[in-house]
């Protein structure tokens, strides 16, 4: 997905002048790239909410001078108010690849039963074009109905998306309930005796 958001470049960045654009609704940045000098910006904080809300989204950065292409790699929030405090960007280009985290999206039982299962991990770490960045990776909860753990090598990835998190790495296990636990309590206890 790409969206665009009007940025104005930054001259200053002294406190006076963060805090100036702060009560002007607006959110200082900073845009890191290769080979490239990191340019301070200053972005509208609901523009920059909206954009929140697809989280590897790519970002055209619209400003006199300045027209770049980034992805959001950190946000700074304020612990109590969680009002955005600074936000960093990393220019890219379409023909690098790129490592993002991608979050896993449990795909609903058809049936519409509840399945108890516990996640373990919401999301992996991918590299692949900008191009190819997915909105999320789907999880099928197949194993959890028989009884088995979910590893990151079970996913379907898409193709170009090569995944960096461990393959071994367990996503989703299901939660065994004390009914199940009693007859094998059981049956170890009769066989030890």
């Amino acid at each position: 997905m790409k969206l665009q958001l009007q940025a104005e470049l930054r001259q200053t960045t002294t406190r006076s002048a963060i805090r100036k654009l702060r009560e002007e609704k607006k959110v200082p940045g900073v845009v890191y790239g290769k080979m490239t000098e990191p340019v301070s910006i200053a972005l509208d904080e609901k523009a920059l909410l909206k954009a929140l809300h697809y989280p590897n989204a790519l970002i055209e950065l619209e400003a006199p001078g300045l027209n770049k292409l980034a992805v959001i790699h950190a946000v700074d929030r304020d612990p109590i108010h969680h009002r955005i405090l600074a936000v960093d960007l990393h220019q890219i280009q379409l023909n690098e690849r790129v490592k993002v985290h991608v979050r896993i999206e449990p795909i609903p039982d058809p049936d519409g039963k509840m399945i108890p299962y516990q996640m373990f991990l919401h999301e992996i770490h991918v590299d692949c074009l900008p191009g190819q960045i997915p909105e999320a990776i789907a999880l099928d909860l197949t194993p959890i109905r028989e009884g088995k753990a979910i590893f990151v090598k079970d996913l379907d990835i898409p193709e170009g998306v090569h995944v960096l998190t461990r393959a071994d790495e367990v996503i989703a296990a299901p939660f065994h309930t004390i009914s199940e636990a009693e007859p094998a309590a059981e049956t170890a206890a009769e066989a030890a005796e």
